[in-house]
């Protein structure tokens, strides 16, 4: 579970020396809002980019209970506005894995009124997985009837444009380790890295730098410890939690 120089994505060393003096700046200057959330977010990045896990975990935590307040407000403020439930995908994670305790309370006050958008059925699956998610933020325990409910939801549109093979490992994921089956956490594990890694190196992901961390194994190996399952992750991608 560390990086050890691994080429994690595309993103070149020059590029990632004037992101980090940016949002070093950024933080330097005191700015607030979603401009403070980005920097503490890749500035944990980049540590970990770096093989700093120190300063990942300095970081991340600051970021996801930022992030987590801002959607709380939305819901609060029941403003109606959505955004892409994609554009969820890494705050909702990056508190579920990295956020202290108050702030995955708070992810799960987080209503889907806040970032769901509804007209778009393509994303019945991911908007169901966010939803599991945040709603299990705060305990990691998981419902095995609502896993598979996901599971067979995202099967079920396996023709969409957007569909996202990842979902049905991760599910696979979870119901390992509410059975207790190693193997076969392990097996997700193993599987996840490797999609993760194709969308890193050769996808849509090369060229950010959150792709550097597989925040969906991650969050396995918080509800694997979480519920005392033995799980063995050999991934540049996932830190040790």
């Amino acid at each position: 579970m560390n990086n050890e120089k691994a080429q994690l994505n595309r993103v070149g060393d020059a590029a990632a020396a004037d992101l980090q003096e940016f949002y070093e700046e950024q933080l330097d200057n005191d700015v607030q809002g979603v401009a403070r959330y980005e920097a503490h977010l890749y500035l944990g990045l980049l540590g970990w980019r770096a093989g700093n896990q120190q300063v990942m975990e300095e970081h991340l935590p600051a970021a996801a209970s930022i992030v987590t307040q801002r959607f709380v407000e939305r819901s609060e403020q029941q403003s109606g506005q959505s955004i892409s439930p994609f554009e969820f995908m890494i705050p909702s994670f990056l508190t579920f894995v990295f956020g202290e305790q108050p702030d995955r309370e708070a992810l799960t006050r987080v209503r889907d009124s806040a970032w769901a958008a509804r007209e778009e059925n393509e994303f019945a699956s991911v908007t169901a997985l966010l939803e599991l998610i945040t709603s299990n933020a705060a305990s990691r325990e998981f419902a095995k009837t609502d896993v598979e409910k996901l599971a067979q939801l995202n099967a079920s549109e396996q023709t969409h444009r957007f569909y996202q093979p990842w979902i049905a490992t991760f599910c696979d994921g979870l119901i390992a380790i509410l059975d207790g089956d190693i193997a076969k956490l392990d097996h997700a594990c193993q599987k996840l890295y490797e999609l993760h890694e194709e969308q890193a190196l050769e996808g849509e992901w090369q060229l950010r730098l959150e792709s550097v961390l597989d925040f969906w194994t991650s969050a396995l190996v918080k509800v694997a410890k979480h519920y005392n399952v033995a799980v063995s992750v050999n991934s540049p991608y996932v830190p040790r939690l």
